[in-house]
C-alpha cells in the first residue's frame, strides 16, 4: 500500500514537472515577434502588435478549451468582482480553515441534486487508474441554475482532490466531480471520480 502510493505520488510529481516543463517551452518559443531594430529594443508598434496578437491567442485559446469542455458546470474562484453578478446563490462549506477557498459553481442548464463532500484519499484503483476516496457528506442543493449558481469553500489537496460533488443531468444520469487546483496556472479545475 505505501509503496503504491509512493510510487502514484512520484509518478504525478513527474507528469506534473513535464506538463509545467512543456509549458515553459512553449512560452519561450512563443515570445514578441519583434522586428530587427540596431539597439534589440522593441518599438511601441512592435509591443502593440504583441500585445493584439497575445490578446487574439489567449481568445482562440479559451474558445478552443470552451468547445472541448466535457462538463456541463464550470469552476472558477468567487471574488468580490465575479460575485457581483450574482444577486441570490448557495454557500455550502466543505472546509472553514485559513487555507479555504471559495469557488464558484455555475452552469448554463439546470443541475439537480447537487450534494457536497469533503474527499480523503483511501486507496489506489489501479485497474480503474483512480484514486479511491473516503467521502463525508457536508451539504446539498436541490438545483444549480443560470441564476443561482453555488459557493463551495473548500481547502486543496495537495496531489488528491480533497472536496467535490456529486449531480444529476438532464438525462438522470448522476456525475461524481472532484475538485483540485490546475498546476499551470493555479485555477480549480475538475475532474470525474468513478465510484
Amino acid at each position: 500500500m505505501k509503496r503504491k502510493l509512493l510510487s502514484l505520488i512520484l509518478i504525478m510529481a513527474l507528469v506534473a514537472s513535464l506538463v509545467i516543463g512543456c509549458g515553459e517551452a512553449s512560452n519561450n518559443n512563443t515570445t514578441g515577434n519583434n522586428t530587427e531594430n540596431t539597439d534589440n529594443t522593441p518599438t511601441n508598434n512592435d509591443i502593440n502588435d504583441d500585445e493584439d496578437n497575445d490578446n487574439e491567442d489567449e481568445e482562440e485559446d479559451q474558445e478552443e478549451i470552451d468547445a472541448n469542455y466535457p462538463y456541463e458546470f464550470h469552476l472558477s474562484y468567487a471574488t468580490d468582482d465575479v460575485m457581483a453578478q450574482y444577486s441570490d446563490y448557495s454557500l455550502i462549506v466543505g472546509h472553514d480553515t485559513s487555507d479555504s477557498v471559495k469557488i464558484l459553481i455555475t452552469a448554463d442548464v439546470e443541475l439537480k441534486d447537487l450534494k457536497f463532500y469533503t474527499l480523503e484519499f483511501a486507496d489506489y484503483d489501479q485497474d480503474l487508474n483512480q484514486p479511491i476516496y473516503n467521502k463525508t457528506f457536508v451539504g446539498e442543493v436541490s438545483s444549480l441554475t443560470k441564476d443561482k449558481p453555488i459557493v463551495f469553500q473548500m481547502s486543496f489537496g495537495e496531489v488528491f482532490a480533497s472536496a467535490g460533488f456529486s449531480y444529476v443531468d438532464a438525462d438522470g444520469v448522476t456525475h461524481m466531480i472532484g475538485i483540485s487546483m490546475s498546476g499551470l496556472n493555479g485555477n480549480p479545475i475538475p475532474g470525474t471520480i468513478t465510484e
